[in-house]
């Protein structure tokens, strides 16, 4: 019967007894479960009462495995009914395994769970006989003799397809072990491995599947944990060589929907044999993928910072002063903790030779990867290149197009995977430490990009924006300030950080620039700067307002200093805390110019709650310090008093700037309530409509508020009383002008408030606001809130009726307000 003739006829017999044996079979479906337990066990629950404690013992596992399964009306039942089997298998094996012409139905049901209890009654503790019966004990690396049974059934009843069940088995069982272990580690049975045999008995004949609720129904009596198996089976399948790839996966837990084990080698398996011959040359594709690797590169053009990948020698990286980050490739790849790599060393240490030491190497950062990184970044590598090797081989052309999408997406996949993890394989940075030794820091470089990440390190002492101007004055930590000098160079600072490891390291000579101004602002410093012409100009407690400053600036000690000029602003209470009065007082301008004599120091709060820090002021000649009175009082930061004079937001007189004039903040602001007779009653007379005069009430509110009151500031006020209602001319007509002009105008309080003037008609069928005077600035706010008021009345025709008032003066020409009016509405215009 060696013969092939003679199997051919073995089969063709066997396949005709079973053929009658399926017409004659004195077992059904529903007797299966009763005639194995009377023909493997002794003693058993004979009827469903006494069966329903066991099943109800892990009945919640089932509920909390397949909620949507258990409530279906008899699925409680099936277990009790099939109790200890698990009826799904039961099923399986009497349906669709009687289509393998190897499988004897009823009598290879019985031989194949016969050989299973033997072997798994040792060691199997699950309450239900399900598919975990059929492996073999635990460690053992063979198939069980029940499971290697039904593999050469399964094997030799199709061998059209020729499928090595026995084989594909044994290589896939020990990933499922790998799988548990690494993602479902917590559970306590051999859940997933039962799966795998789950797959293989509901993946016969050949294109059958499971669902992953079969699964899950299967393994659920054993299973605490839904979520870790879920986990379990997406390892499963990501790492399986003989379930055949599928899209379909459950919204929520993103586990595939259908498993099915394939008599040949999955895309996993053909990717692995690529990737084993990847390996070789995955290191060499390292530097090259490093090259194009955009966030090595990130942040360094905006920092002003000389970015170098790969240089191939130390003389390609300048040693000039302007801060470098160098990347090296794979060939640098050091151990943190370790000794540096001598070639990634010499970038720091040298220049154009061995001997050339470079001068400038604060401002080097060398960064190369670990060997750790580099070794996990050369397998993402391997992994995106087997991809490119499958789609550019001979058989790719006849994969099945889902099989074909499949390994594009997982090349597109895997690229990015590759560049990812070439990017994170760079976490050693080479760096000059205070005392000039080379140290080697690891970091992470995470989500960021490379220069970003390294901003973090404290270690590295990177100074980005700037630095307290203090450290590198005389007496402070950093001595880049020669302890004689008045002054320094502003251009040469940023070179004593660059070559000396001691002090921070700082990003670009912005760096200085930031720390110089901001000092100066702060009145910690001032600064000289020379024009081309040879003439100079100071700068002290103010912005620095010129261009290229800092090639030819000098910063100076404030106490060194002799200003040949003066910033308003330096002159404000703000700028000379500790000197300045208290509200309301002001000073006398002589005790203001004392401040300038070289003498006096101001008052800084540096920290809340410590004692301030005393600055001093530098010297500057009467003269100036009078010009930046005027510029102040003129731009109404100030208010100057002399004598009856009061001068605000317009340019005093030399006379007026005498030495005993005195200087205010400014004034505050005068409501038009303060002039009435109410509050003014000494400027007032004593009728029932009281009256008096322009000049009169000047003088009743110089004495009220103890000082002559800026006669601009105080028209305004009595004009807006009189535009208002509350006080009227009885005299004359027209706006208030001056004054001087205005002093005679007689004015009056009504006894009666006059009639509010009549707001006009709204056009039928629309609504009408009330008529408001607005201001430029509150015109303006209104133009920044048109589009949003529009939005608010959409559908409503927003139409605005406006109107320009002004106090008109005899030199008034209107010519060009016209022209701007027409330009905005044709026929607006004065008339």
């Amino acid at each position: 019967m060696n013969d092939g003739i003679g199997k051919a006829v073995f089969d063709a017999c066997n396949q005709g007894l079973n053929r009658q044996a399926s017409v004659q079979s004195p077992v059904e479906k529903g007797d299966l479960a009763e005639l194995l337990r009377r023909r493997m066990f002794e003693k058993f629950p004979e009827n469903p009462a006494d069966r329903h404690p066991y099943v109800t013992a892990f009945w919640d596992r089932m509920k909390a495995i397949d909620p949507a399964q258990a409530k279906l009306p008899n699925a409680e039942e099936k277990l009790k009914d099939a109790y200890p089997f698990h009826p799904d298998l039961l099923t399986r094996f009497f349906g669709k395994w009687t289509e393998l012409n190897q499988f004897q139905r009823t009598r290879g049901v019985l031989q194949t769970f016969a050989a299973a209890l033997r072997e798994a009654e040792k060691w199997d503790t699950s309450p239900v006989i399900g598919p975990q019966v059929f492996l073999a004990a635990p460690g053992s690396d063979d198939l069980s003799p029940a499971l290697q049974k039904l593999a050469e059934v399964a094997k030799d009843s199709q061998p059209q397809h020729n499928p090595q069940w026995p084989a594909n088995l044994k290589t896939e069982l020990p990933r499922v072990v790998d799988a548990q272990k690494a993602n479902a580690g917590t559970l306590m049975g051999r859940e997933l491995e039962a799966a795998c045999v789950a797959t293989f008995i509901y993946s016969q004949p050949i294109g059958e599947q499971a669902e992953v609720a079969d699964l899950r129904w299967l393994v659920g009596p054993t299973c605490d944990l839904p979520a870790v198996l879920n986990n379990g089976l997406i390892a499963w399948a990501k790492s399986s060589w003989y379930l055949e790839e599928t899209d379909a996966t459950e919204p929520t837990t993103n586990v595939p929907k259908y498993w099915r084990l394939g008599p040949k080698p999955n895309l996993n398996q053909v990717h692995h044999s690529y990737k084993i011959k990847a390996l070789s040359f995955a290191k060499g594709k390292f530097d090259e993928l490093a090259k194009k690797c955009g966030p090595l590169k990130e942040g360094c053009d905006q920092e002003a910072i000389k970015f170098h990948n790969q240089p191939s020698n130390p003389a390609d990286v300048d040693d000039d002063g302007v801060f470098r980050l160098i990347v090296l490739g794979a060939d640098y790849a050091g151990q943190p903790g370790a000794k540096p790599h001598t070639g990634a060393e010499s970038f720091l240490r040298t220049h154009s030779s061995s001997t050339d030491n470079r001068t400038y190497q604060n401002v080097v950062l060398v960064v190369t990867p670990s060997v750790g990184g580099l070794q996990q970044a050369e397998q993402q590598i391997a992994d995106w290149l087997a991809w490119q090797e499958i789609k550019g081989s001979k058989d790719f052309k006849d994969y099945e197009s889902h099989v074909k999408e499949a390994v594009n997406k997982r090349e597109r996949e895997s690229k990015q995977a590759a560049e990812t993890a070439v990017k994170n394989a760079f976490e050693l940075v080479l760096h000059a430490d205070k005392a000039g030794a080379l140290q080697v820091k690891r970091f992470t470089m995470g989500a960021q990009a490379l220069f970003p990440t390294l901003l973090q390190e404290k270690e590295l002492r990177l100074f980005k924006e700037k630095i307290d101007a203090e450290t590198i004055m005389p007496g402070g930590p950093y001595a880049v300030w020669p302890a004689t000098d008045d002054r320094v160079q502003v251009s040469a600072l940023y070179q004593q950080f660059a070559r000396r490891p001691n002090l921070p390291k700082l990003l670009n000579p912005q760096t200085v620039t930031n720390t110089i101004a901001d000092a100066v602002q702060r009145g910690v410093l001032a600064l000289r700067h020379t024009r081309p012409d040879g003439s100079e100009q100071w700068f002290w407690r103010c912005k620095i307002d010129v261009a290229d400053w800092e090639k030819n600036g000098e910063a100076w000690l404030p106490s060194k200093s002799m200003l040949n000029s003066l910033s308003a602003r330096a002159i404000l209470p703000e700028s000379l805390p500790g000197l300045w009065p208290d509200e309301p007082a002001g000073v006398e301008l002589t005790t203001l110019c004392s401040w300038f004599d070289g003498k006096h120091a101001f008052q800084e709060v540096t920290q809340p709650g410590y004692p301030p820090e005393a600055r001093a002021i530098p010297q500057v000649a009467v003269a100036e310090v009078h010009k930046a009175v005027t510029q102040a009082v003129k731009a109404g930061d100030l208010w100057l008093v002399f004598g009856n004079d009061s001068v605000w937001q317009e340019e005093p007189t030399p006379l007026q700037l005498d030495a005993t004039a005195k200087v205010f903040r400014r004034p505050p602001a005068l409501n038009a309530i303060e002039l009435l007779p109410g509050a003014l009653k000494d400027a007032w007379s004593s009728e029932v409509e009281p009256k008096t005069t322009v000049a009169t009430l000047y003088a009743e509110l110089k004495k009220a508020k103890g000082n002559p009151w800026p006669p601009n500031a105080f028209i305004s006020t009595l004009s807006e009383a009189v535009g208002r209602g509350l006080v009227q001319r009885a005299s004359g007509s027209g706006p208030l002008v001056s004054l001087a002009a205005d002093a005679n105008v007689k004015l009056t309080v009504k006894s009666s408030a006059p009639l509010p003037q009549p707001q006009p008609e709204a056009v039928p069928g629309r609504k009408l606001s009330p008529r408001m005077m607005l201001s430029a600035g509150e015109v303006q706010t209104l133009a920044e809130n048109v589009a949003t008021l529009t939005k608010s009345l959409a559908g409503c025709d927003v139409q605005f009726e406006v109107a320009v008032s002004i106090k008109a003066k005899p030199e008034t020409k209107l010519e060009e307000t016209n022209k701007l009016l027409e330009k905005i509405k044709s026929g607006w215009r004065f008339s």
